[in-house]
């Protein structure tokens, strides 16, 4: 079939901090990388499973030392009529 409309989420386990953030962005990690990678993966190649592409996603998402821990699901919400979505989720630590 067709492509079909995807929700991503992702959940970030960090390192703690050596010191005190006090309170500045630069102290965190950008998020940029992640929205960019995961448009980046989305548009290299169609997935076939959504199971695929979130393990690549948890790939991105430890290529980062500050992650320790990733959480990635993802949900098709158009699959069937009775039911909000169906999806699938993926935990990996470093």
């Amino acid at each position: 079939r067709g492509p079909q409309a995807l929700r991503i989420n992702v959940e970030l386990y960090l390192q703690p901090p050596q010191a005190a953030l006090d309170d500045d962005i630069a102290n965190t990690l950008d998020y940029d990388f992640l929205r960019q990678g995961i448009a980046s993966l989305v548009a290299s190649r169609r997935f076939n499973l959504q199971e695929t592409l979130v393990h690549a996603i948890l790939d991105l998402c430890l290529s980062r030392d500050a992650v320790v821990l990733a959480r990635v699901s993802s949900e098709k919400p158009d699959v069937y009529p009775d039911c909000d979505a169906v999806g699938y989720e993926a935990t990996r630590i470093r």
